[in-house]
């Protein structure tokens, strides 16, 4: 196998690694939300956001210390969502509730 070929399959493995992480990261982040809305934070455990998340706990552990460390990034997410909103509704007219609401809706 020459080292070009070698690089493809790397490069290849590589691209599917971070399809998978963003795709598994994804499904945690919005599994503890929709939990910790419908059940609260307590009744949150990282076993069950696996098993409704469908990604394996080891795999969660992987990419976040702690419920606490998915905690944050949903926070971090949900202000920076509602920092391009505020952005864009300086941009232009309309209150930023209406803004917020039709671009999250």
């Amino acid at each position: 196998m020459s080292k070009g070929t070698k690089a493809l399959i790397v490069t290849d493995r590589n691209e599917k690694y971070e399809r998978s992480k963003k795709i598994n990261v994804k499904k945690v982040l919005d599994t503890t939300l929709e939990m910790i809305m419908e059940h609260g934070v307590q009744a949150t455990s990282m076993s069950k956001v696996s098993k409704a998340s469908g990604v394996a706990v080891g795999t969660i552990y992987h990419h976040f210390a702690s419920k606490e460390a998915i905690i944050t990034e949903l926070y971090r997410h949900f202000k920076t969502e509602m920092l391009k909103v505020m952005v864009n509704a300086s941009k232009v007219d309309g209150d930023i509730k209406t803004i917020f609401v039709k671009n999250h809706s």
